[in-house]
Formats: structure tokens, C-alpha cells, sequence
């Protein structure tokens, strides 16, 4: 396939999914096995990046512990990759939100929101509806951004005679039609193209509003030397008890405050800098509020400031004149930089469109948590970022791109873009996820190559059928491949009627190999970290006196706080046959070949092993009812040969249908079995 593909290959664990990617990876870097014309694509990208070709690729996996495993496959197949190529979603989802686009807030005061996944936010109905909610958002953000605009022009036509604002008026009207049409990337490079002559209306403005501030100051200076250290002094003592949270949308428009930083007219000390900027702007939102006939938002730092001030504020005459001024200049600011319309402003709106879908009792809890959004929350405005971003990109040239200040956003985001962009596991990310990820690539490219399995998806916002893929990209081809080179008949036989498999879908064995294997075990009243030990070191004996060399093993368990204690407890059981038992805490940990490694279930999608033993699988059924078929079918095909299924009780309802495929243990000559047969 061409290197401008869309692909996701979909198939059962052992297939070569993910070894299909590598290769494909590895092909594609190497320019001799190119055709002329992708040659020509790249090159053509290659003049405007400064990543060469064979570094000009990203994959992404859902856990820290697949990207370590994903490593190893890189290097067994030759292909170098570095931390940089291959990124958790996670991971990377961060680096974009705060040290490129400023969604989050940062030290340096940039950003508008707070990341924290501790605490529920969304609905669980929302997770399973993340396409709606994202739909929701992006057509709430484009009318809001129509209504702005429109709103700007006619207000300012209706209370302005100034020639100049008139004749601006008519540009944008040519350029918006009706005020019906949705805002295109074509029409934010439009209104760009007049940002000029606006910024030269605006400062005029600003001008005029600075001079009758500065003239009050320097009268106050004069009476008293001392003024702005005074209020600096008092600033800081309020700092700590301000209302930071605001109240009205009107106060959450960035556009709505003159947002330059002014310089006093003589050289100062930065707290006399910082007062002098706090003096301004509580001027500005007292005649605001004058010229609006409402009350400053009580408790705020600009109210404050204007009861400390007392009689010292600028004259009523004057507070109307700023008033008025800043109306125009809101307005004008909305036209000044409509690619801050169109890409900055997508966060703050979305503050908005949150607040308002909360008072519709759609798609959050009840509780709006101020500033703070958990991950999914930041997937979406990064799309709605990412997608106007690349419009933009496609609407420029890239002459234009590089000599526009305003544009500096798209480049920071050109250069995050790569030749290639490959996904591991593509169905344990939301269908916006992926989206994101698409929008990574390269936009002359957009080469997208992705593996996964509906059947082992393992979180309730993944991505659930062909429909969802389709809705990230109708270009997306899906290919299905269905024989496994992974499990023994048994094994396979268990996970195929665990998922409950469509015969279409199933894994198909390979044929002339000989794979017939041993039966899984199961164990019941397995209460108690101790006699669940001694059943393991069992089994795990019993699997070396068949192999005679201890294969690759792994404990899966239900929850994080037990992974320790299991370790611990089983390193004691099997000290005298000296196997090594390692704890793999938070997926972060592989350990080493010859170790039994212990995990947390949630962590295990893509690793492989010749034994698996799945401990507790009752209490899982019990704590993710809704996920526990995915975890199950996911745990099981980890396995190889020879699978333990341990209970804490009973077998899960959910799994009495395969009860009659278990086997106490593997302790019967007819089970003894070694897996260098199957060679």
C-alpha cells in the first residue's frame, strides 16, 4: 500500500497485528523500497520539516507497559526507536495541551484549565457517547464563534459614525454573507487579511483610553510619590483572599479586557509595574460596569481595588468615555486576530459550553470543579484545536505560514506533524483519541496505520464497532485478518467461548502445525494471599517439570494494591526452587525473561507469555461487570500453552458455560506436554 494510507488492520490476539505495523514501519522508512511517486510526497514534505524522513514518525499505545513491550519488537525487528517515537496517549496528549497549544495552565501564566483525573466529572453515559458529546461541543463552539462575529458588526454599526469602522464593516459583511453560514477556515484567512486595518482602528482606541488613565495617575503621583508602592503593598495583602472564580461569561472573555501590557512613563521597579497594570485594569472593568448599569462582581480583586482607590479613580465623564472606548475595542478585537478566534479561544469556550450543558443536565455531573477537566475533556478541545489548526495549514501556503506573526500557532503544530503515524491497540482509545492522533499526520500525507481488536477493548470509552472508525476518518480501510499463531487449541477453544465470537470473526489456527496443547486449570476457595501461594508454586512446578526450563510466566490480578503482596508472599513459596517472583507495579515495570512477573490486569493488553495465571477473576466480575468479559478474553489470550484461572470463591456466573474445559491441575501424564512440540 502506498504511504499516504489509511489502514486498520482488526484481528484476534497472535495474529501479527502489531508485527505487521513494525514491518510496514520499517518499509516505509526505507527509501529504496519507495515507488517514485511517494518519493515525491515526502520530498515535498521534506523541504517544510525539519524532521528527516526516516525520523518523521510517532506510535501510539494505551499503557506505559505495551510501549516498553512495543520497544522490544522495534528492536527485534530491526527498526530503532527512541522514547520520542513511541508515546503513551497519555503522554503525549500532555506535552500538546500545555507546552504547545496552552490548553492547560502552565507556570509562565499561559493556558486556561487544570488537568485532574482524580475525580469523576463526566457522566458514564458520556463516555459511551464521546462522538455526541464531541459534536455537541464543536457546533456550540462554531455559533458561538458566528454569533461574535456578527454581533461585533452589528453593534458596531449601530453605535458607531467613525468612517473608518464603517467602511470595515462592509469587508467583513462581504466576507461573513448572511451571518447564517458556518465559520470556515476560508473565511477566518479572509477576515485575517483585514486585521491590519482593524489593529490600526484598534490602537488609535487604546490610545485614547491609556492617555485618560495615565493623565489620573500622573495626577495622583504628583500628590503623593509614594501611590503605586502603597497599592502594590495592598495587593499583595488581598492576593490570597480574592474571589478568583468569575461569574458571569462576559468576565471569562479574554476579549473583553485590553490585554496589553502598558509601560509607565518613567523607569520602575516591577511592583511598581505590577501596580500601575492593577490600577489599569480595575479602571477598565469599573466603566465597563458603569457603562453596562451594573455592580462590580463583589470580592473580586478589581473591586477591591476601586474601594481601596475610594475618591482616587478617574472622573465619571471620564469612566464613561473609557467605557464607551472599550466597548468599540471589544468589538474590534473579536475582528483584530481571528485566528485567536478561531484556534485560542477554543478552551474558554468550552468553559462555557460545560457550564451550560450543566445546567441542561447533559453530559457532566452536577458539580463544574472550576477550571478542572479530566483527560477526555481535554481530548476534545484538542481536536476542535487540531482540526481548525490543519484547515488552516491547508488554507495557507506555506510561504504565508512562515511570514505571518498571527500564525505562529500553526507552525508550532507543523512541526509536531509526521510522515507516518501508526497506532497499537486502537480500540482501547475513543474514537476522538484517534482523531487526535490522525491529526498528527502529515496533512499532505495523512498516513495512518492502526491495529486492534473490537473483542479486547478493556475501556468503556474505547472504540466499540466499524462505525466509530468510519467517524474518525471515512478514508479509514479495515482489514480483517483472523489466523493466530499464538494458542494451543484449548486455550483457543476457551477464549473464543468466553467472547462469544461469530464464527467469521474467530481465530483460525494455523494449519499442518501441530498445536494441540494442555487444558487450563482452575481453582476455587482460593481465599487468602498464603493458600493461593502454595496453589501457584504448585502449578508453577509442575510447569517446569514438563518444560525442564522455567518458560516466560505471568500473574495477572484484579486489583493494584495486591500485586505487591502476591509477590511477596509467592518469592517465599518458591525460594527453594529459586525462581524469582517480581512485582510490576503501575504497568511501569516488564521485569526481566526468566522472572514470574506479577501485573495489575489493566496493564497486560500485547504482552504475550508461554503460562498465564489469572487470580481472583470473581472479584473482578464483581467490581467491572460491564468490562469483565474484555478483561477476561484479554487475560486469557496472553496465554500460550498453559493458562490458571484462580477464584477467590466461585466461578463467575458469566463463565459456568466453560466450566467443563477446566482441569484441577496438569499433575496427569496425559497433560504432559511441552511446548517445543509445537516447533
Amino acid at each position: 500500500m502506498p504511504l499516504d494510507t489509511q489502514l486498520l488492520i482488526i484481528g484476534p490476539p497472535g495474529t501479527g497485528k502489531t508485527t505487521t505495523l513494525i514491518r510496514r514501519l520499517g518499509q516505509k522508512l526505507d527509501e529504496e523500497f519507495l515507488s517514485q511517486e511517494e518519493k515525491e510526497s515526502f520530498e515535498y514534505v521534506q523541504d517544510r520539516s525539519s524532521l528527516p524522513h526516516k525520523n518523521s514518525w510517532v506510535m501510539f499505545t494505551p499503557t506505559e507497559l505495551l510501549k516498553q513491550y512495543v520497544k522490544e519488537a522495534f528492536n527485534r525487528e530491526g527498526v530503532p526507536a527512541s522514547e520520542e517515537r513511541i508515546r503513551t496517549w497519555n503522554d503525549y496528549r500532555h506535552h500538546l495541551a500545555r507546552n504547545i497549544l496552552s490548553i492547560l495552565k502552565s507556570g509562565s501564566g499561559q493556558g486556561v484549565l487544570i488537568l485532574n483525573d482524580s475525580k469523576p466529572i463526566l457522566k458514564e453515559s458520556t463516555l459511551n457517547e464521546s462522538v455526541a458529546w464531541y459534536e455537541d461541543f464543536s457546533s456550540y463552539f462554531y455559533s458561538q464563534l458566528n454569533f461574535k462575529l456578527n454581533d461585533s458588526i452589528i453593534w458596531l454599526s449601530q453605535n458607531v459614525d467613525n468612517p473608518d469602522i464603517l467602511l470595515l464593516i462592509k469587508n467583513v459583511k462581504s466576507i461573513l454573507g448572511d451571518g447564517r453560514n458556518n465559520i470556515t477556515a476560508n473565511i477566518i484567512t479572509s477576515l485575517d487579511a483585514l486585521s491590519d486595518d482593524v489593529l490600526h482602528i484598534l490602537n488609535v482606541y487604546q490610545g485614547e483610553t491609556t492617555s485618560i488613565i495615565k493623565t489620573r495617575l500622573n495626577y495622583l503621583l504628583n500628590k503623593d510619590s509614594m501611590f503605586l508602592e502603597s497599592l502594590a503593598i495592598y495587593i499583595e495583602s488581598i492576593e490570597k483572599e480574592i474571589n478568583v472564580e468569575l461569574e458571569d461569561g462576559e468576565s471569562e472573555d479574554e476579549d473583553s479586557a485590553d490585554s496589553a501590557t502598558e509601560e509607565l512613563p518613567t523607569r520602575s521597579l516591577p511592583k511598581r509595574q505590577k501596580a500601575y497594570n492593577e490600577y489599569s485594569g480595575a479602571i477598565r472593568v469599573l466603566a465597563r460596569a458603569k457603562i453596562a448599569k451594573r455592580k462590580l462582581n463583589k470580592d473580586t480583586k478589581a473591586d477591591k481595588i476601586i474601594n481601596w482607590l475610594g475618591d482616587r479613580v478617574v472622573s465619571e465623564d471620564d469612566l464613561v468615555s473609557i467605557g464607551n472606548s472599550l466597548s468599540i475595542q471589544t468589538r474590534l478585537r473579536q475582528l483584530a486576530n481571528p485566528i485567536r478566534l478561531y484556534i485560542q479561544r477554543v478552551p474558554t469556550l468550552y468553559r462555557l459550553f460545560k457550564r451550560e450543558r450543566i445546567k441542561d443536565n447533559r453530559w457532566y455531573l452536577e458539580s463544574l470543579m472550576g477550571n478542572q477537566v479530566n483527560g477526555m475533556e481535554v481530548d476534545i478541545v484538542l481536536l476542535l484545536m487540531l482540526r481548525n489548526i490543519n484547515a488552516l495549514i491547508n488554507a495557507y501556503s506555506s510561504t504565508g505560514i512562515l511570514s505571518n506573526p498571527r500564525l505562529s500557532v500553526l507552525q508550532s503544530i507543523a512541526a509536531e506533524h509526521r510522515n507516518q503515524v501508526l497506532v497499537d491497540e486502537a480500540t482501547d482509545f475513543s474514537p476522538i483519541q484517534l482523531a487526535c492522533m490522525l491529526e498528527l499526520s502529515h496533512p499532505k500525507l495523512l498516513s495512518f496505520f492502526a491495529c486492534g481488536d473490537f473483542n479486547q477493548r478493556v475501556t468503556s470509552w474505547g472504540t466499540k464497532d466499524s462505525e466509530q472508525i468510519k467517524w474518525v476518518s471515512p478514508e479509514l480501510d479495515i482489514r480483517s485478518i483472523s489466523v493466530s499463531y499464538r494458542q494451543s487449541q484449548q486455550l483457543n477453544e476457551l477464549a473464543t467461548r468466553i467472547a462469544a465470537i461469530d464464527s467469521e470473526d474467530r481465530a483460525v489456527l494455523p494449519k499442518h502445525i501441530m498445536n494441540y496443547g494442555v487444558p487450563p486449570v482452575l481453582a476455587e476457595n482460593m481465599g487468602g494471599i498464603d493458600k493461593l501461594s502454595l496453589w501457584l508454586r504448585d502449578r508453577i512446578n509442575e510447569i517446569e517439570r514438563f518444560v525442564q526450563k522455567l518458560p516466560s510466566i505471568a500473574i495477572f490480578v484484579d486489583t493494584e494494591d495486591i500485586v505487591q503482596p502476591i509477590s511477596d508472599s509467592l518469592n517465599e513459596e518458591l525460594l527453594e526452587s529459586n525462581i524469582r517472583v517480581v512485582s510490576c507495579p503501575d504497568g511501569r515495570i516488564m521485569g526481566q525473561d526468566g522472572d514470574i512477573r506479577v501485573f495489575d490486569v489493566q496493564h497486560i493488553k500485547g504482552l504475550e507469555f508461554e503460562a498465564v495465571f489469572f487470580i481472583n477473576v470473581d472479584r473482578l466480575a464483581n467490581r467491572v461487570p460491564g468490562l469483565f468479559d474484555k478483561f477476561l478474553y484479554v487475560g486469557i489470550t496472553r496465554a500460550a500453552t498453559y493458562l490458571g484461572i484462580a477464584c477467590e470463591a466461585a466461578l463467575p456466573e458469566k463463565m459456568q458455560h466453560v466450566r467443563n474445559l477446566f482441569v484441577t491441575d496438569w499433575s496427569n501424564k496425559l497433560y504432559n506436554y511441552s511446548p517445543q512440540e509445537n516447533c
